[in-house]
């Protein structure tokens, strides 16, 4: 059902300060222009590389509206994972026979005239979670209205990641609204203090889950101030030491980690917690 991941979506509080910083610390540009919308309440652009475009930003514009209420309560934060799907009629029946809840599509409309579908985060480990059929191809007009400030140091998505409190039932509910496998098996990362499985398909992983084993831990502390929601982004880069170097010297925070890549502290990214590694997560889990 999922064959790749779309984007990662980033409520913010201004869009231009936003576009600016992931400008200047990643070199990322703008691969569509700033739009409105009055129906859903923000201001929405596409930031990438140039061939993958995968960082959304939103900006509320009616503090009536969902997306206001969340950075009312959750400050600047990850708002929505995307993915793409093979067959999106298929999937929104797949979804419905379950009778998931979906947050936005046309009640009445036919699965093959809807081209992207969100489910509820009530539905899911409380994630807003987008289902497409195209890699915003449709959406992206060659507009680079981007004035980058030095080589582009992140190439796509690896992986996304959300925090659970019970890991068994939250990987069952992704199998089976998704369909997505587990690609490795439960472990726990001691240092950190979490349990993990990856679900994903074809032998990459798409979507880490964690569960907290210790509540003074950020993750912990996460879970229990905001409850179960998506945490982290992993990003690929070529090379790891030089990509931390640039983005400390960029002013953005990074860490670099034997184990795990890097990894850079959401202040600077607008509320993106965010993972550096040079390939995509597969079957081992690392």
């Amino acid at each position: 059902m999922i064959t790749d991941i779309s984007y990662v979506s980033v409520a913010v509080r201004n869009i231009d300060t936003a576009i600016k910083d992931f400008n200047r610390i990643y070199g990322l540009q703008e691969v569509t222009p700033i739009t409105y919308s009055r129906s859903f309440g923000w201001l929405r652009v596409i930031l990438g590389n140039g061939p993958e475009a995968f960082l959304e930003l939103l900006q509320p514009t009616d503090e009536k509206l969902p997306l206001a209420r969340f950075v009312e309560r959750n400050g600047e934060s990850i708002y929505l994972f995307s993915f793409k799907v093979d067959d999106l009629a298929a999937t929104v029946r797949h979804l419905r026979a379950r009778n998931v809840r979906f947050a936005s599509w046309p009640e009445g409309a036919r699965p093959e005239r809807i081209r992207s579908v969100w489910i509820h985060p009530r539905a899911t480990t409380g994630i807003y979670v987008e289902l497409t059929e195209h890699l915003l191809e449709n959406e992206l007009s060659g507009f680079g209205g981007g004035n980058l400030s030095g080589e582009t140091l992140l190439r796509e998505l690896s992986y996304l990641a959300a925090v659970v409190p019970e890991i068994e039932s939250a990987a069952r509910l992704y199998q089976d609204i998704l369909g997505l496998e587990i690609t490795g098996p439960r472990n726990t990362e001691a240092t950190h203090k979490f349990d993990r499985v990856v679900l994903g398909a074809g032998g990459r992983g798409f979507l880490e889950l964690m569960q907290p084993n210790d509540s003074s831990t950020p993750m912990g502390r996460f879970l229990a101030s905001r409850g179960p929601g998506p945490y982290m982004a992993c990003f690929l880069t070529e090379d790891v030491d030089r990509t931390v170097q640039l983005i400390n010297q960029r002013g953005g925070n990074a860490t670099r980690d034997p184990q795990y890549g890097a990894w850079l502290h959401p202040k600077p990214n607008h509320g993106l917690f965010m993972q550096l590694s040079t390939d995509y997560l597969g079957r081992s889990g690392g």
